[in-house]
């Protein structure tokens, strides 16, 4: 397998209905003039919803109360006092009823376009069982996402989403490019125990190669895409240990890709 990222797979997934909330933060940007995003348009992304009910309980959809029936993202959480450490309360800001929930870690794979993140994400779904591996990029275009909002609406859904999938008892890996600002001030990030931030990273000269080998329709050749990924891809190098919280780098330069995914594979297992 290659470097070369594949997109526009079809996802037959669980979509939560209900209102967004949005929240805003004002942080400097790094050197990177398009949104975080690695979908470079020239074609349509089909995604196929199917609506399920994700259960704990009997309670589906627990961001509505099952007590007073009122829609609340901005629930208390409180730990539980039975079962695993994963168990944990969301408490109704009105009634006050104790919804129980699995408290789980989310994983987000970061990184420059052509760093590798759509090739791990590939590559991790035979082989890491014990969670769901997820591209974000397959929404992308069809919910809300700006840069005036910090893109905190298409992260809000991401949460609300893997927050769901964790009902089942597996946490979820998302990949695609995003920052800790973009999630951690978002109203569903209550919702998880911790966020693992993994940058992937390369040198620029593989970066340069990645993009070229990439199919005409994506446009990833063309100059200003290129030295705008170059110059996030540094970016990432130099601030990972500064956002809040700290990302990991992996470098991807000299490693194959199935030596990659064995290394994130056994990256995530350790914080499970």
């Amino acid at each position: 397998m290659g470097w070369v990222g594949l997109h526009g797979r079809p996802l037959v997934g669980w979509l939560p209905l209900g209102p967004r909330a949005t929240a805003r933060v004002s942080t400097p940007h790094p050197p990177h003039s398009r949104p975080y995003n690695d979908y470079d348009g020239g074609a349509t992304v089909l995604v196929v919803v199917r609506v399920d009910i994700l259960r704990i309980g009997a309670h589906p959809m627990f961001n509505v109360c099952p007590q007073c029936g009122e829609y609340s993202v901005e629930k208390t959480i409180e730990p539980s006092d039975i079962g695993t450490s994963e168990m944990a309360y969301a408490i109704c800001p009105l009634c006050r009823y104790a919804h129980p929930f699995l408290r789980q870690p989310l994983f987000i794979i970061t990184g420059a376009s052509g760093a590798g993140k759509s090739t791990i994400c590939l590559a991790l779904v035979p082989i890491l069982k014990e969670c769901v591996v997820m591209d974000q990029d397959i929404l992308w275009g069809m919910i809300s996402a700006t840069p005036e909002d910090e893109y905190h609406d298409y992260r809000n859904v991401w949460l609300r989403i893997a927050k769901n999938i964790g009902q089942a008892g597996k946490p979820v890996v998302l990949c695609g490019t995003a920052l800790p600002e973009e999630f951690e001030t978002c109203p569903e990030r209550r919702y998880f125990s911790t966020l693992h931030y993994l940058v992937m990273v390369c040198d620029d000269g593989v970066l340069v190669e990645r993009l070229h080998q990439r199919p005409a329709w994506r446009h990833s050749d063309l100059a200003a895409f290129v030295e705008d990924m170059l110059q996030f891809n540094r970016w990432l190098r130099e601030h990972a240990d500064k956002t809040n919280p700290a990302m990991t780098l992996h470098d991807t330069s000299h490693r194959s890709p199935g030596e990659t995914v064995e290394e994130v594979a056994y990256w995530i297992r350790q914080r499970l």
